[in-house]
């Protein structure tokens, strides 16, 4: 596995309520993360070379999987709090993410505990910070403001931070292919208000830096690092697993396409805990909106990047 190190230029503006401007989320999710690296990729190797590449996903032979993406300050890199801990101190529950040392601890069956590094900490520990810019709606027909004032929130990061993400590459001819379109991605930018220049990042040298955690080697469990998606027959084992739910929804952002509201779907969260006693291959859900007629289909990636880890916490870290 390899990282990409973000340090980005400008803001970012990650909605996470639909038609909310006035909140946003402080990472970019592996599903947003997918489906701006394959506008990127389209824009690069054109619509044959980009419906070829979704097809392997979609036939069960994904050619690379990736992360979500997760914080980074100065050389060290946090990544989520897995979901079967349950502690009860305030700060700790507020805790999303775990500087590596103690994240490897977490995956050998520790509990989190106060001693560890955690994301958020107070003002001068946590990297990013929330800002609201007032801003007003223009009529796009006569080209006017009107009366509909409201607040954008962004999210910074500060000096010597951003975001981090993994990537699993299974075909080592597609390497070269997949540098050159993160870093069009990193003019283009992610996340939303690109065209006023937000989500415009530098990438950190060295690209796909070689990524080595120390997993147990008596693991019964796989923790997510990406949204995931199951297929109908993975759903089974999660009876036996500790996970969030969120709700993905949005809007589609296609070159040949206006804007439409795509198809909502439910995902399990970053940091979920799931039994090792199968394979989950997740899958790409078809989200195209019922309107989107003769254009291309419209995917969700929800396939999961994992690894190895104690299914229960039980000691002390």
């Amino acid at each position: 596995m390899k990282t990409v190190r973000l340090n980005f230029k400008s803001s970012l503006h990650l909605g996470n309520r639909e038609g909310v401007a006035e909140s946003t989320d402080t990472f970019i999710r592996s599903d947003t993360l997918f489906s701006a690296f394959c506008h990127a990729f389209l824009l690069l190797y054109g619509e044959a070379e980009t419906e070829r590449l979704l097809a392997e996903f979609q036939e069960g032979r994904p050619p690379f999987l990736l992360s979500s993406t997760f914080p980074w300050v100065g050389e060290t890199l946090y990544f989520p709090v897995p979901r079967n801990q349950f502690p009860t101190e305030k700060r700790i529950k507020k805790a999303q993410f775990v500087a590596r040392p103690d994240f490897e601890k977490l995956l050998a069956g520790k509990i989190l505990n106060d001693k560890m590094d955690l994301l958020p900490g107070g003002p001068d520990k946590t990297p990013w910070e929330i800002s609201h810019t007032p801003r007003v709606s223009i009529d796009r027909l006569t080209n006017h403001t009107g009366e509909e004032f409201f607040h954008s929130a962004e999210a910074w990061y500060k000096k010597g931070s951003g975001l981090f993400f993994i990537l699993d590459i299974k075909s080592e001819e597609l390497e070269g292919r997949l540098k050159a379109a993160i870093k069009l991605l990193a003019d283009e930018g992610l996340g939303g208000d690109r065209s006023v220049g937000k989500g415009g990042f530098e990438l950190v040298p060295p690209v796909f830096e070689e990524l080595k955690l120390r997993e147990p080697k008596e693991a019964d469990g796989l923790v997510t690092l990406s949204l995931f998606l199951p297929a109908e027959e993975e759903c089974q084992p999660l009876e036996y697993s500790y996970y969030e739910l969120v709700e993905r929804k949005g809007y589609v952002f296609s070159p040949r396409q206006r804007s439409l509201r795509r198809r909502s779907v439910r995902m399990l969260a970053e940091g979920s805990v799931l039994p090792a006693s199968r394979e989950y291959r997740g899958r790409l859900a078809d989200l195209t909106p019922a309107e989107m007629k003769g254009g291309h289909r419209v995917w969700r990636y929800g396939l999961p990047l994992t690894l190895r880890g104690r299914l229960e916490a039980h000691d002390e870290g």
